[in-house]
C-alpha cells in the first residue's frame, strides 16, 4: 500500500477561497462563488468565537470545517457547533479503497458494494463528483476482487453494475444537462 501523505491542518485564509468553493459543492452548495468565498473566510478569520480549518495535503485542500463558540442562555460558558464540515470525495474513496485492498477479498466485495450503493444514492447531487469518484473506485475494486479471486461473486456483480451505471448516468447528465 502506498504511504499517504501527511496532513496540515491550519487556519483557513482568504486565498484558500478557490478550494475551498469547489468543496462547498461537494458539500452540496454550488452557488458559491470564489470571491463569496474569499469574504466570508475573510469574515471567519475576524470572529473572536468562530474559526475555519483547511485540511492540507500536498499542497491542495482536502477538507474544511467552520466551528463557533455558542455562549449559554441557562448557565456561564459556550458550546461549540461545526457550521460545516467537508472532505473531498476523492479522499474519502482513496482512504476506503486503500483500506479495501489491503483487506481480504470480503472486505473488497463489501467495499464495493458500498461505494456503488454510495455512488447511486448520490447521484441527485451529480454535479458534486461524489457519484463520479464512488462509482468509479466501486467499479475498480469490483475488478481487483475479479483479479484476486479468478471471477466475479454476486456482490461484485452488483457493485460493478451499479457503480458503472451511477457514474455513467452522472457523466451524461453533467454534459447533457
Amino acid at each position: 500500500m502506498n504511504a499517504v501523505a501527511p496532513l496540515l491542518v491550519r487556519t483557513a485564509r482568504p486565498d484558500d477561497a478557490p478550494e475551498v468553493a469547489a468543496l462547498l459543492v461537494e458539500l452540496g452548495y454550488p452557488e458559491n462563488g470564489v470571491e463569496q468565498v474569499r469574504r466570508r473566510l475573510t469574515v471567519w478569520i475576524e470572529e473572536d468565537a468562530s474559526f475555519a480549518l483547511v485540511g492540507e495535503r500536498e499542497r491542495h485542500i482536502v477538507g474544511a470545517v467552520a466551528v463557533t463558540a455558542i455562549p449559554y442562555l441557562e448557565r456561564d460558558g459556550r458550546f461549540g457547533r461545526i457550521v460545516a464540515l467537508v472532505v473531498a470525495a476523492g479522499v474519502i474513496a482513496v482512504w476506503l479503497a486503500q483500506r479495501a485492498r489491503a483487506g481480504s477479498p470480503r472486505r473488497l466485495a463489501a467495499t464495493a458494494l458500498g461505494l456503488s450503493i454510495a455512488a447511486a444514492a448520490t447521484y441527485v447531487a451529480f454535479w458534486s463528483g461524489w457519484p463520479h469518484v464512488f462509482g468509479a473506485v466501486a467499479v475498480v475494486l469490483a475488478i481487483e476482487y475479479r483479479r484476486r479471486v479468478g471471477s466475479f461473486a454476486p456482490t461484485t456483480i452488483i457493485a460493478l453494475s451499479l457503480g458503472a451505471i451511477a457514474l455513467v448516468a452522472a457523466a451524461i447528465t453533467c454534459v447533457f444537462g
